[in-house]
């Protein structure tokens, strides 16, 4: 496999891909398994095998992809097949089990009846988080990389990632990705190649993209006649596939047309995407467009998540429309376990059919390794805006005896409008409004401070993109600062997963509330600064018999603490973030140590003490009552 590099550049007419049947094989599910398991020295080739093949077949999986190509190591770093493109530029001859392990590979996969394919990944970035690098290539010519070692350790860039990607701008840097794959396709019977552009995704220098794009597809032309040529030789077609960024713009932001390599028929099947945003409904973007010009898509799920969530994910998918689903990271999984099921499940909307799924929004992607493929989630998003939140249901509901649960989080209504509500720790009673689909959903219940829940009517959801709209509900006061943090909706099947239940919402039956005589509310608005006001409690009790002592208030327009002096028979007392509100009435607690009481009359205070600069007049106090704890 060593050998030296040529250097030349080869400008190509346009080729059409292979021929149309090869290419709408029926793929269910193609794994990726990253290449990264040591190479035996001493002969045990089955245990190596089983690792991360023999558990695939029999199941729904077609096509097997092998990483053998990674720019991230020395050749003998990693005794790997990753390391084989190493070894290539090595003078140093191949150790013989990378052929054998190669030729075992494809050996065993045409035996199962699958196909595979040669995995080269664009741009490893791994050696960023090495000390020093060590790929000959990138110590003997810095000036091929997309940065220098000046990123190195500066935190959330992307520039600390891939400063140690080779500038593809560099004719040098892509003869010799074009040389190695015309070599060792050559060499080895693969069915086609996988270019993985998510492994880096960055190809060019920032800003030098968009000049560069004529660069690579001229790139990809010479890949595709290379393979073309292969192909006529050995007498059936070589395939190409690149793996895309997830979405059409965030490719061509990296400098890859991909529309335009399936517009000239350089591309045989498409994989989509890094799998960071396999709840994003955009990836049918690349879906659609794909069966635009006859060509299959497969969308990414990134390493073996939860049973339940891959098979969320891969109905998603076909709900989509897209062609199966490709699986990278695949490490292998037990024989026989859930997830070893989930392999015969996942490459057929009707095997997955009855399981219960659980979607969620788009959550976005924000990481340093994926750069240009990096976006922010559908939430948060503000409550009072109605924003509508896309989820993808996979599953055609209709005529099945599924549940729909919908479930989300939302901060900031942690008020209530009944100070007894709060005395008694009954949950407040802010309401939320839910439409899905445009319909009213009737029964949305809060379960706690931040979780409501409603049961949402299958009848209302639809097989694909579905928009939830949740708002302020009956009697909200529609805080502005409100919050929709989280949302997933369950499909449930027989046995029905139990309901999550509301917190009780009797009284403690271990509180004594003991209540003012004086005239509320105590009003502090427009006022001088430095004005007090006082309330009174009658403690009838002896205080050794409780444990806690509590001052609820419901109160309007207290900023900031500052603005405001709170004292208990002459203690000041803090004035905590429960009882600040910048506009509008709030309900919370004060702790007051017991010590500040004592049995009989008791003085509460308030008093004026800033106006903040000029930007408050001050504040009320519409009721308040102290809450004793027994021991």
């Amino acid at each position: 496999m060593a050998r030296s590099v040529l250097l030349f550049v080869a400008v190509m007419p346009l080729f059409t891909g292979a021929c149309a049947a090869q290419a709408q094989t029926k793929r269910r599910v193609i794994v990726n398994d990253d290449g990264g398991i040591s190479i035996p020295t001493d002969g045990s080739w089955d245990p190596f095998i089983a690792r991360r093949f023999t558990d695939t077949v029999g199941t729904h999986v077609d096509t097997y992809f092998l990483n053998v190509a990674a720019t991230d190591a020395a050749a003998g770093r990693y005794n790997m097949l990753q390391s084989s493109m190493a070894w290539w530029t090595d003078p140093r001859p191949a150790p013989d089990n990378y052929d054998r392990a190669t030729r075992l590979y494809i050996d065993r996969a045409h035996a199962a009846g699958m196909e595979i394919f040669a995995s080269i990944r664009m741009n490893d970035m791994h050696d960023a988080m090495e000390p020093r690098l060590n790929f000959p290539w990138k110590v003997e010519h810095p000036e091929w990389l997309i940065g220098d070692a000046k990123h190195k350790g500066m935190k959330h860039t992307y520039m600390n990632a891939y400063w140690v990607g080779l500038n593809w701008a560099i004719p040098q840097v892509r003869d010799y990705f074009h040389d190695f794959i015309k070599e060792h396709c050559t060499e080895f019977d693969y069915e086609g190649v996988e270019l993985d552009y998510c492994r880096g995704q960055m190809v060019f220098k920032l800003g030098e993209e968009e000049e560069n794009i004529e660069t690579m597809n001229k790139w990809v032309r010479r890949v595709r006649q290379t393979l073309n040529d292969i192909g006529k030789k050995r007498g059936r077609p070589y395939l190409l596939t690149v793996r895309a960024l997830s979405i059409p713009d965030a490719s061509l932001r990296a400098g890859l047309d991909v529309e335009q390599w399936m517009k000239e028929g350089l591309l045989d099947l498409l994989i989509i995407g890094g799998g960071g945003q396999a709840d994003s409904p955009d990836q049918k973007l690349y879906i659609d467009m794909a069966h635009k010009y006859g060509i299959p898509a497969y969308p990414c799920i990134n390493h073996f998540k939860p049973p339940q969530q891959m098979r969320t994910w891969a109905s998603n998918f076909w709900a989509m429309g897209a062609d199966g689903v490709y699986f990278f990271n695949y490490f292998g999984v037990e024989d026989g376990s859930e997830k070893h099921k989930v392999l015969s499940q996942m490459g057929d909307p009707k095997t997955l059919l009855g399981h219960d799924k659980l979607h969620k929004p788009d959550p976005g992607f924000v990481d340093w390794a994926y750069a240009h493929e990096s976006w922010p989630g559908a939430l948060p998003v503000g409550l009072v805006y109605g924003t509508p939140v896309k989820i993808i249901v996979g599953d055609e509901l209709k005529g099945t005896d599924a549940r729909a649960r919908l479930t989300m989080t939302i901060s900031g209504l942690d008020i209530s409008n009944n100070l007894a509500d709060v005395i008694a720790g009954v949950i407040p009673g802010e309401a939320v409004m839910v439409r899905v689909n445009g319909k009213l959903v009737a029964d949305v219940k809060r379960l706690d401070k931040t979780t409501y829940t409603a049961d949402v009517p299958t009848a209302l959801l639809q097989r694909g993109v579905n928009e939830v709209r949740a708002m302020p509900g009956k009697g909200s006061s529609a805080r502005i600062a409100a919050k929709i943090e989280s949302m997933e909706l369950l499909i449930d099947y027989p046995p029905y997963v139990a309901k999550p239940q509301a917190a009780k919402q009797e009284p403690p039956p271990n509180i004594t509330i003991v209540r003012t005589a004086a005239a509320m509310p105590v009003s502090l608005y427009d006022l001088p600064i430095g004005t007090s006001k006082t309330i009174a409690f009658n403690v009838k009790t002896d205080l050794s018999g409780f444990a806690a002592a509590q001052l609820a208030l419901e109160a309007d327009d207290i900023d900031q603490p500052a603005e405001a002096t709170l004292k208990v028979n002459g203690t000041e007392i803090a004035i905590p973030k429960a009882v600040l509100s910048d506009s509008g009435r709030v309900v919370g607690m004060v702790d007051v140590p017991l010590s500040a009481l004592k049995q009989g009359a008791n003085e509460v205070s308030f008093t004026f003490k800033s106006n903040l600069g000029k930007t408050t007049k001050g504040y009320d106090i519409f009721q308040a009552a102290l809450v004793l704890t027994k021991k």
